[in-house]
């Protein structure tokens, strides 16, 4: 799964909160034991992803803003690549 994120500070940009350390993360899903996503669409803006084990398996929920939601249940979750971008 690949991920561009980035932290939203307090300080306001013009009429937005100032968006820094903007970065896009490779994330590697392996021995895969349940997955349910729904909502594709031309945006699929994620408000968070929360990650947390449930017995023997570790899950990564993505929370939705606009668009696709769901979770991915594995045995192991890595960060494979993490690339710092501009805004």
């Amino acid at each position: 799964m690949r991920v561009y994120a980035f932290e939203m500070t307090d300080k306001l940009k013009g009429k937005y909160f100032e968006l820094v350390k903007h970065c896009i993360v490779d994330f590697e899903f392996t021995g895969i034991n349940k997955n349910e996503m729904d909502g594709f669409n031309h945006q699929n803006a994620v408000q968070g992803l929360e990650f947390g084990r449930e017995g023997e398996f570790l899950f990564c929920k993505i929370d939705p803003a606009y668009g696709v939601e769901g979770f991915i249940q594995a045995k192991e979750i890595r960060v494979t690549n993490l690339e710092p971008t501009t805004d």
